[in-house]
Parts: C-alpha cells; structure tokens; sequence
C-alpha cells in the first residue's frame, strides 16, 4: 500500500479505484504516493452538481475525474519523450555562452501567468490543461504563448522556442 494515507481526504472507495487504475495503466509503484496526492487535490476540488451529471453518481463522476487524469499525465509523458528525442535529434542549434543568462532574464521579465504557461509547457502539459489549471480560455493561453515567443524574438532567443 503507499505510505500517504487519503481515507479522510476522499472516500477510500476513489483510493481503490485510483490504485486499481494506476495498475491497469501501467504506473510504476514508486510513483503511486504522487499521482495520488495529485488525484486527492483534484478530487477535493471538484464540486458534483447533480444538475449536470446527465444521471451519474458522485463516485462515477470522481472515477471519470480518476481516469481522465492518468490518461492525460500518460499523454504529457509520452509528448514529453518525443519532445526530448527530437531533441537529441536535432544538433542545429548551440547556445552560446551567455545565452543562459539572457534567457533567465528573458523569463524574469514575464509575468506570473506568462512564467505559469511556460512552466506548464517544460512539464509538456496541453494547452486545454494549461487553461484548466489558470482557469481562463484556450485562447487566452495561446495568446500568451505568442506573447512569449515575440519577447523571445524581440531579446534574439528565438532558438530557445520550439513549435
């Protein structure tokens, strides 16, 4: 069992369901204890409202909220591998020396939100997680996406943006 216990969190019913899922997904034990704590902050913080539940029970739309999250953390693992393969394929562009300390002031100039997505796109998260997590639009995160990108340009990182 993992160390952390969530029986006072949320129901231990969603505990099962979330290891059972983690089995069948193939998540390695050792990262059992973060993907549910990152599940109880989730759970915790969805509100069921049997007005839009189209029929289903609290502890139906806590297993969809269960399962939509490994799915899409498997997707951003598996965006993130290909990210880096393209990565150790892609020998074109060297940084020079004092590139390093003009991206850190690059990133100091952006603001919280602007350093959020940014962060939010290192961990490979979608722009739709992205937008969950701010809470606001996918647009919204697109237009600061090319926000930063013009930054970039305009301070001569563009080799530091990636499509």
């Amino acid at each position: 069992m993992v160390a952390n216990d969530y029986t006072n969190v949320v129901k231990p019913q969603v505990v099962h369901l979330a290891l059972d899922c983690m089995r069948q997904f193939g998540i390695p034990r050792h990262e059992w204890a973060d993907v549910l704590q990152e599940l109880a902050i989730r759970v915790t913080a969805f509100r069921f409202d049997p007005a839009k539940s189209n029929g289903a029970s609290p502890s139906t739309a806590a297993g969809g909220i269960v399962k939509k999250y490994l799915l899409a953390s498997r997707r951003a693992e598996e965006r993130y591998r290909r990210r880096l393969e393209r990565v150790r394929l892609d020998e074109t562009f060297e940084a020079p020396t004092g590139l390093r300390l003009d991206v850190r002031s690059a990133l100091g100039c952006l603001s919280p939100r602007e350093r959020d997505v940014c962060l939010g796109l290192m961990r490979g998260e979608t722009i739709g997680h992205i937008a969950e997590m701010l809470d606001c639009d996918r647009s919204t995160v697109r237009r600061i996406i090319a926000g930063v990108r013009r930054q970039f340009h305009a301070q001569d990182l563009q080799g530091w943006v990636r499509r």
